[in-house]
C-alpha cells in the first residue's frame, strides 16, 4: 500500500508540535517536505527533532527572519518507523507563531 498525506498546523513557544506523528506499525512514513513560515516582525529560531519515546535527536536548528520560510529536507527524504515522529520547539518570543507544512506519503 501507499497513500500521500499532509499536515498543516501552528507552532507554539511554550511546548513542542507534532510535525509529522509516527505511522502505524508496519508502515514507514516517508516525509519528503517540510516546510516553516516565520510571519512575526522578529526573527525566530525553529529546532527540527526526531522523537522516539523521551528521546528527541535534532536534525536541523534554523533562525528565520521576519517574513522568511524554511524548506526541509531540500533534498532526499525523512524516513519514519513506527514510534518515530519529527516535532518542531521555537524560541524567541513571536507574537505570531509560524505555520508548517508537511507532505508524506505511507508504504507498508
Amino acid at each position: 500500500m501507499f497513500a500521500e498525506g499532509s499536515q498543516h498546523g501552528t507552532t507554539n513557544s511554550t511546548t513542542e508540535v507534532t510535525v509529522v506523528a509516527a505511522p502505524r506499525p508496519l508502515t514507514r512514513r516517508l516525509v519528503k517536505l517540510v516546510t516553516f513560515y516565520n510571519a512575526d516582525a522578529s526573527p525566530i529560531e525553529v529546532h527540527l527533532l526526531l522523537a522516539q519515546g523521551a528521546t528527541r535527536r535534532q536534525i536541523r536548528k534554523a533562525t528565520l527572519a521576519a517574513g522568511a520560510s524554511l524548506e526541509l529536507p531540500g533534498r532526499g527524504v525523512f524516513v519514519l518507523t513506527e514510534g518515530q515522529s519529527l516535532v518542531a520547539e521555537l524560541t524567541g518570543a513571536p507574537t505570531t507563531q509560524a505555520d508548517f507544512t508537511a507532505h508524506f506519503a505511507e508504504a507498508s
